[in-house]
């Protein structure tokens, strides 16, 4: 594989900006229901259900691991 050496300008821009919460919604609905995204054993499929209700903390963690 041949990588570029450098970022244009567009890909740094997309890499510099805030993750939108529809972003977010849509990572998460891309992973499938029974998949977990981690070690604590919650699949996609909980987030999934009960999306209105942990959307917003889960925006706020993604965030503040970014930021």
């Amino acid at each position: 594989m041949n990588f570029p050496k450098v970022l244009s300008s567009v890909q740094k821009e997309e890499l510099e900006c805030d993750v939108s919460k529809e972003e977010l919604k849509r990572a998460v609905w891309d992973c499938g229901m029974d998949k977990p995204p981690g070690p604590d054993g919650f699949t996609f499929g909980f987030f999934l259900k009960f999306w209105s209700t942990i959307e917003h903390d889960v925006y706020e963690a993604v965030t503040y691991f970014f930021y």
